[in-house]
């Protein structure tokens, strides 16, 4: 039977999620929103060139990217994987490139092999889908001073996006910061009880998935106090100004048969 209704559409789950072969329900209009909110944190505008370079078949490139570009009616060039650093450069300067996202898998890259800079026409870099080490942070600033450079966080397919931090216009402090909650967005930690400081992330947005679907799909949604929140899995400490910081992911391990 369909798992889905009119306006509904499935985005496949990652390796990195609970279990293969499945998938998150999202209406469109959410997805849209969420890309919409995104692109207003990292300052995405009309007249901007995108590049993606990520699957199109991953939340970010999907809906931080390419919902949001073409919602914005601003221009969207579509490279792809494998990732190869001079054609990345020589992509940016061909088609006028201005905003570009990478993993930070990808930034580590960059940082090594171009100690000048990415080209001068790229105004955006925002980065995410990983924790990125702040001497990475320090690193890209300092041979882009003219770069906008956004550290992001998001739920994968679950969300997606959650938060952003403007690295280039923050303390040096906050460089391991994954930033301020998007707009629309709530967030409150489950406290854990071997580490008090930190908890689990929990975040409400009406830009959610509604529901999982597949084999030993379980859902993350949970309700507290008339609210629906969905667990993320991940660990973070938030500081008095409400910045993220991510700790690590909340796992149980089975080991078989170790020798």
């Amino acid at each position: 039977m369909p798992s889905t209704r009119p306006g509904e559409v499935i985005i496949t789950t990652s390796g990195t999620s609970a279990s293969f072969s499945s998938g998150c329900v999202h209406r469109f209009e959410s997805l849209q929103a969420n890309g919409l909110r995104h692109a207003h944190s990292i300052g995405l505008r009309k007249e901007d060139r995108v590049l993606v370079n990520l699957p199109l078949y991953y939340s970010t490139a999907l809906v931080a990217q390419a919902i949001a570009t073409l919602t914005l009616d601003a221009q969207l060039v579509i490279s792809g994987p494998p990732f190869l650093l001079p054609q990345y450069t020589r992509d940016i300067a061909a088609h006028r490139i201005t905003v570009s996202s990478l993993t930070p898998v990808l930034l580590r890259q960059i940082n090594a092999c171009e100690p000048s800079g990415l080209p001068p026409g790229l105004r955006v870099l925002s980065v995410g889908g990983d924790h990125v080490p702040a001497e990475q942070v320090q690193r890209c600033l300092q041979a882009n001073p003219q770069l906008e450079l956004y550290l992001t966080y998001g739920i994968t397919e679950a969300g997606p996006r959650v938060s952003t931090l403007a690295a280039h216009r923050v303390d040096p402090a906050r460089y391991a910061s994954v930033g301020l909650p998007l707009a629309g967005t709530q967030v409150r930690l489950d406290w854990l009880s071997e580490s008090p400081w930190q908890g689990e992330l929990l975040v409400s947005s009406n830009t959610l998935l509604l529901s999982k679907i597949g084999r030993s799909a379980k859902s993350p949604l949970v309700d507290i106090d008339g609210t629906t929140w969905l667990r993320t899995g991940d660990i973070f400490t938030q500081d008095a100004q409400g910045y993220l910081f991510f700790k690590g992911r909340k796992s149980d391990f089975l080991v078989i048969n170790e020798i």
